[in-house]
């Protein structure tokens, strides 16, 4: 578009643009020209991209009582492709308690949903407020289906209500370089809940160890 001299009000707009799929920061350039392709104004601005959520999500737990044994699975549909080399990140409440006898996997329907891939966490850390699971996978399609699985553990011993969460992360920053696993930028994500109840007084069972 050609502007004359002067002060002038313009408008941009772009349509059909698809923006990249996992979060943060990004930058928009906006340049003018002169007739001979030199540089006259230019202004740069910064977006904020979120991540995208999860489809088709669901919750179960065999128990929903503080303190017992208790089995989680949870099921989701991936919004956006995750490029090779992606992690699936797993967050629960601290408070749970795992003995040996716990175990969690993570399954990946292919495209006609007739096999599943198991995964098995590659790298765990605690903290204060949560356990922090990461699944390193091969890549992930958009609308591919992923199941987790926890069994055999104790849920938290006070009556109230958790908080979790799931992702899905590129392990690669944009321009190439490696990120921390805390840090990737993020593609889906999901946050869920639950509520424990107390236990019934009648009952004469003992809180697990």
């Amino acid at each position: 578009q050609t502007i004359s001299d002067g002060l002038q009000d313009f408008s941009l707009r772009c349509s059909g643009l698809r923006s990249r799929p996992w979060n943060g920061t990004t930058t928009l350039l906006v340049q003018s020209l002169d007739n001979s392709g030199n540089l006259l104004q230019m202004e740069q601005m910064m977006s904020e991209l979120r991540s995208n959520h999860f489809r088709n999500f669901s919750l179960e737990m065999s128990s929903h009582t503080m303190g017992t044994l208790s089995d989680l699975s949870m099921s989701m549909t991936t919004s956006n492709a995750l490029p090779h080399g992606g992690l699936v990140e797993l967050q629960l409440p601290s408070c749970l308690h795992f003995s040996d006898l716990s175990a969690l996997a993570m399954l990946v329907q292919d495209a006609e949903m007739q096999n599943a891939s198991a995964f098995s966490s590659s790298y765990e850390q605690t903290s204060v407020s949560h356990h922090t699971w990461f699944f390193a996978v091969d890549q992930l399609s958009s609308g591919q289906h992923i199941e987790i699985k926890l069994s055999n553990f104790s849920q938290c011993r006070t009556v109230g209500r958790y908080f979790g969460l799931v992702r899905t992360r590129i392990s690669l920053q944009a321009n190439g370089v490696f990120c921390s696993l805390t840090e990737c930028p993020v593609v889906d994500e999901f946050e869920f809940e639950f509520d424990l109840a107390p236990l019934h007084s009648h009952r004469t069972s003992l809180l697990p160890v």
